[in-house]
């Protein structure tokens, strides 16, 4: 109505706090707040509270404090933890709105968890009014039940009452010949003028009371006795008399399916406290109210505190005169306080009042008039067309919809006029179709939080209103959206049971629903993984390689936890479908780069066998590559000492496991190609040329060189940095000063190198869990992603203390970038994505980059381009400008590319982690790749570039990290 102030009040999200709401107000708005309560504080006054109310009353029942203070204080308390901020500024300017209407402002408690039952919110006290709101206006306590919106039950008189008065001998007695006298005398008057009729119920068991009930109709019930609140089972109960006398506590879900006996089902049910002065805590009827009102019970009038026999008699006089007359039970509680009050006791913060739904208008009243004293609320003095003029605008809001006011100007007319024409109709029609409004309004709000189920079944319920012609079509478009909940939930439920072909089932079902819907958390595609996994295991054990490499190829496309096996498998499978081929050299490799994993413990041993295979074709390739240098020996001059014989013996005498020089010109490769021509200078260099042959024969290296007669160009030698004690050294930077900074990934620090060179020194980031990215910025602060702990951290000039970036999400973060105006980029390898931070802090946006597939490396250039390495998809990518299109630089042959680097002019580098070497693309891709001349390379992760265009790789995989001068 249009009166009500409505607050719903719920849990917060810790114990202790609260949060309150604005529902409905006169003035508008829906502002909303939080508060801190505690409940068990409030309670522990309870035995205070009630002695200060009965204190009242009869003063000789209990020695009990003499002023109202207790009641006073928790009253304020409650009223200004609640009543704050917006929430109370919209209460005031309901006040005034109200008074300006002339009608009294209705207070409406949604109580939202159990617990807040229990408190005595009909204490609340505004200190600026200087009032208690239950005694100034009518208060009630709502029970929500959107799809429960009652039509008033036709009655006409008498309203019949069944009294229930249940005297079990285990209990303190009840007087129950007094009881039945004390209600008896309070309805005297309407019993006699014929509006209400009360029946006793000869026995208070079980079988007695629904005898009573089946000779109904009863519109209210009327329970004197004795009740209480079971904690365990978190429902109120009631004791009638079991067959031996003693009590039988029935809980309020039974006596619900009990009243339902009666047809109809009492509207009403009144809990009445004993009189015996005895009952304290036990006496919880106000829980027993809301667990019946919960269960179906239209409305609850309960007493929270023991109420004396004066109140008790007062209160059921006042209430039961104004329902015979028609009024709503809200009203009707609100009379009933009124009544306690002219017998000064504060004993009218007792009663309790739980309405279900969204109607406090139970009865509507027939048939037999009532004395014009009583009911008949129409002024002599007031003209017919005034009557007319309220019947007419109130027809008028119902014609434009606005049910709200309708039903409150229908109020308005019935109060002065109740046979007015059809307005008892008309404002039931209005009330009708305000519910159906805020049941439509209620499905809008679960569609909109994604409660499709809910929101479907509000929709089914107006779909036939032509006031909601779009309701159909939401219903049936909630119910597809749940039925692909639905089918997800399923989804999940499988792949948490590892049944990943009913997984891949029921994704193609969704699949069907919709598209987008369909691998939800990457789940199909992970299961799609494992199933290529078990199919490997499987042709692993049966000794079908071809099929295993297949498979386990397949199955790194999951980007976690197969992929490490999985790779290591592909691997050795491949090993061994080379030596089946005979291929010693493939299958030798392959097989050396298992041997860490201790799933192939025969790598080794096969590993030797492939290289003792392999010996006499590499002695072939030797001698083929000794002849085609003694052809070329007579283009040299003259005044040399060396002959091709001495040459020749030089290089057979070579040992075998002899290690390649260091500060020789080599690099690796698999074979000699036949037909190579060395040219050298002078015949020194020839002679080392020679003697370099063999050893790259029995390492497999091979001396790269240009075409005959062209003069060959120098490759600078390789350098390893001082850095001391790495494990699986990671990420690598280089600032201006030539300081190099590497994430030893596996001592969880980031360690730097003065100007390149001894002693190190570790930086002051803490809590680094396998940090993998670094970065340094022109400013000198350095960037690493801390990966175990999914975050960024920046170190500010290097030193601490360091700082957490607002990347939000993160999951396995690698690498990092920032460029000149300080935007930070990070790769979020386990979401598949490229984060910016504009200026270094939040909020963060995602790059606009399709398909990748665990991005690691990333780099910027001095244009702003955005380089990054796509490792599941073996590519690396650019976004001009940091934004789309992306392309696909030329960069084919690539196996997991990790780190990237870009240098001034545009060149881009690569770690191709995979081939154990390092790539570079010059002007930014434009041409074809050339591998730089790093040596022994094993599992290179990432690549860095000076400003001299010195190139340094963190050599993962041999714990160093190298420096090839001007990029080799």
């Amino acid at each position: 109505m249009n009166g009500d102030f409505e607050l719903e009040i719920g849990s917060g999200s810790r114990r202790g706090e609260y949060t309150v709401r604005v529902i409905r107000a006169p003035a508008g708005g829906e502002p909303s707040g939080r508060f801190q309560l505690d409940i068990d504080e409030v309670l522990d006054r309870r035995a205070d509270l009630e002695n200060t109310i009965l204190a009242t009353a009869v003063p000789a029942r209990r020695a009990v404090p003499a002023a109202e203070k207790p009641l006073h204080d928790v009253g304020q308390h409650l009223f200004q933890t609640v009543f704050t901020g917006p929430v109370n500024g919209t209460y005031r300017a309901s006040l005034g709105a109200a008074q300006q209407d002339g009608r009294p402002l209705r207070v409406v408690l949604r109580l939202a968890t159990p617990e807040l039952a229990a408190l005595p919110w009909e204490m609340l006290f505004d200190p600026e009014t200087e009032s208690y709101l239950c005694r100034t206006r009518p208060l009630l306590r709502h029970i929500p039940a959107a799809d429960y919106h009652p039509t008033p039950l036709e009655v006409a008189p008498p309203l019949r009452i069944l009294g229930i008065v249940a005297a079990p001998r285990d209990l303190p007695a009840l007087d129950t010949d007094a009881e039945k006298h004390h209600l008896t005398e309070a309805l005297a008057e309407p019993i006699a003028a014929g509006r209400i009729e009360l029946v006793w119920a000869p026995r208070a068991t079980w079988e007695g009371i629904q005898t009573q009930l089946l000779a109904g109709p009863w519109h209210v019930l009327h329970f004197i006795g004795h009740g209480d609140y079971d904690t365990h089972g978190h429902e109120g109960r009631i004791a009638l008399v079991a067959d031996d006398g003693r009590a039988a506590m029935i809980e309020s879900s039974r006596l619900t399916d009990l009243l339902d006996e009666a047809e109809p089902t009492p509207r009403l049910v009144v809990l009445n406290s004993c009189s015996s002065g005895q009952a304290g805590e036990d006496d919880l009827f106000a829980g027993t109210a809301a667990a019946l009102v919960r269960g179906g019970v239209n409305a609850v009038a309960a007493m929270q505190f023991t109420v004396s026999d004066t109140a008790a008699i007062a209160f059921a006089r006042g209430f039961y005169t104004a329902m015979a007359i028609g009024r709503d039970v809200d009203k009707a509680a609100h009379s009933g306080r009124v009544a306690i009050l002219g017998h000064g006791s504060l004993e009218w913060v007792t009663p309790v009042l739980y309405v279900r739904g969204g109607s406090t208008r139970l009865f509507t009243l027939t048939g037999s008039p009532v004395p014009d004293e009583i009911t008949n609320p129409v002024r002599p003095e007031l003209p017919p067309t005034v009557l007319r003029a309220m019947y007419i605008e109130a027809r008028g809001e119902l014609r434009r919809k606005r049910y709200e006011s309708a039903v409150g100007l229908f109020d308005d007319l019935l109060t002065l006029a109740p046979d007015y024409k059809d307005a008892a109709a008309l404002r039931n029609t209005a009330q009708r179709s305000r519910e159906l409004a805020d049941i439509y309004q209620a499905a809008r709000t679960a569609e909109d939080a994604g409660d499709w189920e809910s929101a479907a079944r509000g929709y089914a319920q107006v779909q036939s209103d032509p006031d909601f012609p779009d309701a159909a079509d939401r219903r049936q478009a909630c119910e597809h959206q749940q039925q692909i909940a639905d089918l997800q939930e399923e989804l999940r439920f499988h792949a948490d049971a590892e049944n990943w072909q009913t997984v891949l089932d029921v994704d193609t079902e969704l699949a069907a629903l919709d598209p987008d819907a369909a691998d939800p958390d990457g789940l199909t595609t992970h299961a799609q993984s494992a199933l290529h996994y078990t199919k490997a295991r499987a042709a692993e054990d049966t000794g079908d390689w071809t099929t295993a490499a297949h498979e386990y190829a397949q199955a790194q496309s999951d980007p976690d936890g197969l992929t490490t096996h999985a790779r290591s498998a592909l691997v050795y499978a491949e090993a061994r479908r080379a030596e089946e081929a005979e291929d010693w050299e493939t299958a030798a490799q392959g097989y050396a780069r298992v041997q860490a994993d201790p799933s192939f413990p025969d790598a080794q041993a096969r590993q030797r066998e492939c290289e003792l295979k392999l010996q006499p074709t590499r002695a072939g390739a030797t001698e083929h590559a000794l002849t085609q240098v003694e052809k070329d020996l007579p283009d040299l001059p003259a005044d040399r000492n060396e002959t091709p014989e001495t040459l020749r013996n030089e290089a057979h005498a070579k040992p075998a496991d002899h290690p390649p020089d260091p500060q020789q010109k080599v690099a690796p490769s698999p074979t000699i190609a036949p037909g190579i021509r060395l040219w050298r200078k002078t015949p020194s260099k020839v002679r080392a040329a020679v003697l370099a042959v063999l050893a790259v024969t029995i390492v497999g290296l091979v001396v790269y060189a240009t075409q005959q007669h062209a003069t060959q160009t120098e490759h600078a030698t390789q350098t390893v940095l001082d850095f001391t004690g790495l494990i699986n050294p990671v990420g690598v930077a280089v600032n201006t000063a030539g300081d190099v900074y590497v994430a030893d990934n596996g001592n969880d620090r980031v360690l730097k190198l003065a100007g390149g060179s001894g002693p190190q020194t570790v930086l002051d980031f803490t809590g680094l869990e396998h940090p993998t990215g670094v970065a340094v910025n022109m400013a000198g602060d350095v960037y690493a992603t801390d990966t175990g702990n999914n975050r960024v951290l920046k170190l500010p000039g290097g030193s601490g203390p360091q700082t957490v970036l607002d990347f939000t999400g993160l999951e396995h973060p690698t690498g990092v970038a920032v460029n000149t105006a300080g935007d930070v980029y990070a790769t979020d390898t386990g979401n598949h994505r490229v984060l910016k931070l504009a200026g270094g802090s939040g909020p963060q946006t995602v790059l606009d980059s399709t398909g990748l597939n665990d991005p690691v490396g990333l780099a910027v250039s001095t244009a702003g381009d955005v380089y990054v390495a796509d490792n599941g998809n073996h590519r690396v990518l650019k976004l001009a400008g940091g934004s789309g299109p992306q392309t696909v630089l030329d960069s084919t042959g690539l196996d997991d590319p990790e780190g990237l680097a870009v240098n001034t002019a545009g060149d881009v580098y690569v770690a191709d982690f995979g081939n154990d070497r390092v790539l570079k693309l010059a002007a930014a891709g434009s041409s074809t790749p050339t591998e730089l001349h790093f040596t022994g390379l094993t599992d290179p992760a990432w690549v860095a570039v000076d400003t001299a265009g010195d190139v340094y790789a963190a050599d993962t995989g041999n714990d160093r990290v190298v420096k090839l001068p001007d990029g080799g």
